[in-house]
């Protein structure tokens, strides 16, 4: 079952743009699947579902708990206080209002994930202060995404790219499986294959051990407990270029 909106959201989200008042006497089984169909705006629209997606109207700002919109597994755990924040749209990504974001005390843990094989992620990040990590596993040497004032980037035990910096603080979406990565920002994007599989441990947002750390800003994680093929790779990051508004 979908999670229901951050009670401290104000105004419209990607997800929930659709949404409509009802207003007169209507069939409240019609009205239901209506509502079911315009709050599933951010699962892509492929066969396999996602086992998680963390987008920001599902953070509790209370508990600091990154509930799952899916309703599996919602985040383990969390360092500092990462917090809901709500702002014009964003630098590059023109849908973007809400987001997640901590400095470099600031993290949280998804401990039923992994970093080894038998896995798809997509991010959507940015650097918002100082430049480490973002994704990162919780132990070993992994990272997805962004390191020390590069992205996009990746490194999964070994190099799936090169180090170079391409998309500043621009948000970007990344794909990430344990062979496999690429960054999608500003009309363009950048990846590469490579790295092990090797590392046993789990996704981190910034919590993880290497103490490379960073003041980062997140919209959103997607987890799929399955190597997507290519096209389906594919369809879900248009999906989410679509729902941000990168290009």
């Amino acid at each position: 079952m979908p999670k229901s909106i951050n009670p401290n959201y104000i105004g419209k989200s990607p997800e929930f743009d659709e949404i409509k008042q009802l207003e007169g006497k209507f069939d409240t089984q019609m009205s239901s699947q209506q509502i079911n169909i315009n709050t599933s705006d951010v699962i892509p629209d492929i066969s396999t579902n996602p086992l998680n997606i963390y987008v920001p109207s599902t953070f509790n700002d209370t508990t600091k708990v990154w509930e799952d919109y899916m309703g599996n597994n919602n985040s383990s755990s969390y360092r500092g206080s990462p917090s809901y924040t709500t702002g014009s749209s964003s630098n590059n990504a023109t849908n973007i209002t809400e987001w997640v974001q901590g400095n470099t005390s600031a993290g949280l843990r998804f401990s039923h994930t992994t970093c080894s094989s038998g896995y798809t992620g997509f991010t959507v990040t940015r650097y918002n202060g100082t430049e480490g990590r973002i994704w990162e596993g919780k132990s070993g040497n992994w990272l997805s995404g962004h390191w020390s004032g590069n992205c996009p980037v990746a490194y999964h035990e070994g190099w799936l790219t090169d180090q170079g910096d391409r998309a500043g603080t621009s948000w970007i979406v990344t794909v990430d499986q344990y062979n496999y990565f690429r960054g999608y920002y500003n009309g363009t994007s950048y990846g590469g294959t490579g790295g092990s599989n090797s590392n046993s441990s789990y996704w981190c947002l910034n919590a993880g051990d290497r103490a490379e750390d960073s003041d980062w800003a997140c919209y959103g994680f997607w987890y799929y407990n399955t190597t997507l093929g290519t096209s389906d790779r594919d369809q879900v990051v248009s999906y989410i270029k679509n729902l941000v508004g990168i290009s």
